[in-house]
């Protein structure tokens, strides 16, 4: 699959409609992988920055990177507004990162490790980070959908709608991964592990919903192209059978992997 094409014209919701990280996942990064005001940091597959961004006021500089290179533009507009200026952004894959690339305290990668041929990544971050360095996977786990199962029925809902599989990018099915990701981790040089889970919830409308699954790899506007229409109505009406006050409430939590050398 072609990287850059997964979340074709994803990159406007994804800004705009992607729940935000809590505020306890940045105390638990900067406690876990040791960060200062000197720590440089490389977050990968960073999408529209959103842990790059929250990590940037508290270190000496971000490399964020990405192959899409719309998300990099919203993180641009973004850090603009924010008015950081120790952020970098970097339009290429993960595993075809520029040499020049190293002195890392710190390699963050969210919600993106699945893309990853995993095992290639982890050895380029062998040659990245510091000695001190660690790597943190983070995930993120739906535990309940309020009212009626609602999350697990939406994505019932998509799975169907493209035939029983999910899409990754135009034309191609998203593989399932035959290994976790702390089975990838401790079969690198970063085999030394620690778990760390943080719960929250998120609020949502159905409004809200819609445009959130513009953001995602399973229904973005380059993959369901001229269908969308057609996905659209079908949504807002399972949502409204859902709940008619048009409320959802998720509970769910982070699950990270911290990584680091023995």
């Amino acid at each position: 699959m072609l990287a850059s094409s997964i979340f074709k014209g994803a990159a406007f919701y994804y800004a705009r409609y992607q729940p935000e990280y809590p505020h306890e996942l940045f105390r638990s990064l900067s406690e876990h992988l040791f960060l200062t005001r000197e720590s440089r940091i490389l977050d990968l597959g960073c999408g529209t920055g959103q842990i790059g961004l929250g990590l940037a006021p508290g270190v000496g500089h971000v490399d964020c990177v990405d192959p899409n290179r719309d998300m990099l533009g919203e993180a641009d507009r973004l850090s603009s507004e924010r008015g950081l200026l120790n952020i970098s952004l970097i339009e290429s894959a993960a595993e075809e990162m520029d040499s020049g690339l190293t002195g890392y305290q710190g390699a963050t990668i969210a919600s993106a490790f699945h893309w990853m041929d995993r095992s290639l990544v982890m050895e380029t971050l062998d040659r990245r980070l510091l000695s001190s360095g660690k790597v943190a996977i983070i995930t993120r786990v739906r535990d309940e959908g309020v009212p009626n199962d609602w999350w697990n029925r939406v994505w019932e809902f998509v799975h169907t709608w493209w035939g029983g599989h999910f899409p990754a990018g135009p034309g191609d099915k998203r593989r399932e991964l035959r290994v976790d990701h702390e089975a990838v981790l401790r079969r690198s040089a970063f085999s030394s592990i620690t778990r760390s889970h943080i719960p929250y919830t998120v609020f949502w409308t159905s409004e809200k919903l819609v445009q959130y699954m513009y953001s995602t790899s399973k229904a973005c506007p380059g993959v369901l192209t001229q269908r969308r229409d057609e996905f659209d109505e079908r949504l807002r009406s399972l949502l409204h059978r859902l709940s008619p006050a048009h409320t959802f409430i998720e509970r769910c939590h982070l699950e990270i992997l911290y990584a680091g050398r023995y």
